[in-house]
């Protein structure tokens, strides 16, 4: 069960009256074993749904929705649930003047919509969502209006398709822009479900991201405080589709309240890694967006952050190799945020980056860690970056900790983008050293002692263009005898 259902189902107050209770329907011993012994209740029960006493009716709903509290995330919804079920359950949920009827309905949509793109995409390319939309805005009980919002969010989140098809139909936007503006008097899951509901409304490019930024600093306040982990991560969650909509106004709005500033100190080991690869990405977004973001992140003492994380990285990973493995996601976006800084024009910063901070030694040792390329390309793409600059000084300490030979162990992965990335430090490392020493190129001697150069020979026959290309440049101009 994952934290958002976890969260639905524990922290709502008072959801006793709802719960449709099968003991007290009163169907009789005879009727309860009779659905005990039945070796398909799924069956059994989706045929009381059909019926017209509405405790059996009941019973079956309950049932029904039972059923799909336990399904697997991988399941086929549409093997158990045909189409004729799913599009009663939303009738009778629809036109229903029972609220248990409606809640326990509600809760069984949720749980279809969450595993089936098919039933969401009927959903929200039928009039069924005007209805809907109807009943959450009119509703007056916030945990039956909280789960409507729940049914929307799982349908627009699915897909733009369905996002395009339900937005067509109702003005969800607005709607959570009224409800976000007036957050003091909603209680807090119900806010916490707005958050999402708006996250997935603005991840789409072709979302009307722009109505929402009169409210974002309703959200930001979130950020600020760790008290509520759900409103905390929902927020987050937000901040994270505005970041990634790459609009200049969104930055624009992040920069003037300067999320990197409230962000930044969570880059620690004891924040969890789910909210960790959301605040890298979105300090990936910022920090790519231009230079006045790196210079504020910079400022706000950001090297200092990575530095420590990624010490403390190397320890527990050094005793607990499944920590680095399982959170390769979250460590790719650090090593793009990493990246973005080395690919600075802002030469300060990246000397300090380089030549005052451990980052580049941990990332050498990070990279012993994994045999994941994804991994390995990203910390070669920071030594790219790195490299693409006029200071010396920058280039010899990249020399002295041993970055050459980082390119030049991995000449033999079969990967292409490896190869160009390892080709080009080489070249890169080789130019330098034409610079610094006219007559006695010693990058070209450390390729040889290293036994680089049969690699780069035989890398010119490479089917990639780009690495025959930059192979067959550093042979003719280095080692061509």
């Amino acid at each position: 069960m994952d934290r958002r259902y976890t969260l639905l189902t524990k922290t709502f107050e008072d959801t006793e009256k709802f719960l449709i209770q099968p003991g007290a329907l009163c169907l009789g011993n005879d009727f309860y074993n009779s659905f005990l012994e039945d070796n398909d209740k799924l069956g059994f029960a989706t045929r009381l749904v059909y019926e017209n006493d509405e405790k059996l009716k009941k019973f079956g709903i309950k049932q029904i929705r039972n059923f799909t509290d336990v399904m697997k995330k991988n399941c086929k919804v549409e093997e158990f649930i045909d189409q004729n079920l799913f599009e009663t359950l939303c009738d009778i949920m629809i036109n229903s003047n029972d609220l248990q009827v409606v809640y326990e309905l509600s809760l069984a949509i949720i749980n279809i919509t969450k595993f089936s793109s098919i039933y969401t995409s009927i959903l929200a390319n039928s009039k069924r969502i005007k209805d809907i939309f109807k009943l959450m805005v009119n509703i007056p009980e916030y945990q039956l209006k909280n789960l409507f919002v729940w049914i929307f969010s799982n349908i627009i989140g699915d897909s733009e398709e369905t996002y395009t098809a339900c937005v067509a139909q109702v003005d969800l936007m607005s709607y959570a822009v009224d409800c976000i503006r007036n957050e003091q008097i909603n209680p807090p899951y119900h806010n916490t479900t707005l958050f999402w509901l708006l996250g997935n409304l603005i991840k789409y490019r072709s979302s009307n991201v722009n109505q929402s930024y009169q409210i974002f600093p309703i959200i930001f306040k979130y950020l600020k405080s760790y008290i509520d982990r759900g409103l905390f991560e929902e927020a987050l969650f937000a901040v994270e589709k505005l970041s990634s909509n790459y609009t200049e106004e969104s930055f624009e709005l992040m920069n003037e309240w300067k999320i990197y500033d409230i962000l930044i100190p969570f880059i620690s080991t004891k924040t969890d890694f789910s909210e960790l690869r959301s605040i890298f990405k979105i300090l990936v977004d910022i920090s790519w967006n231009d230079e006045k973001s790196i210079v504020g992140m910079y400022k706000s003492k950001i090297l200092d952050y990575f530095e420590i994380f990624l010490s403390e990285t190397l320890i527990i990973s050094k005793s607990n190799v499944s920590y680095y493995i399982k959170h390769n996601e979250t460590f790719r976006y650090l090593l793009i945020c990493i990246s973005n800084f080395a690919a600075t024009s802002k030469q300060e910063i990246k000397d300090e980056l380089i030549r005052s901070t451990k980052i580049p030694f941990f990332l050498l040792e990070l990279v012993k860690l994994s045999s994941k390329n994804t991994i390995l390309i990203e910390v070669l793409e920071v030594f790219k970056n790195a490299l693409d600059t006029s200071y010396s000084n920058i280039k010899m300490e990249l020399l002295r900790i041993q970055t050459l030979e980082l390119f030049c162990d991995n000449l033999p992965k079969q990967d292409f983008e490896i190869q160009r990335l390892c080709l080009g430090g080489i070249l890169n490392f080789l130019l330098y050293a034409d610079e610094i020493m006219k007559n006695k190129n010693i990058v070209k001697i450390q390729l040889e002692t290293l036994g680089a150069v049969t690699h780069i020979d035989n890398l010119q026959q490479s089917t990639d263009e780009g690495v025959a290309i930059i192979s067959y440049n550093i042979m003719e101009k280095y080692f061509n005898v």
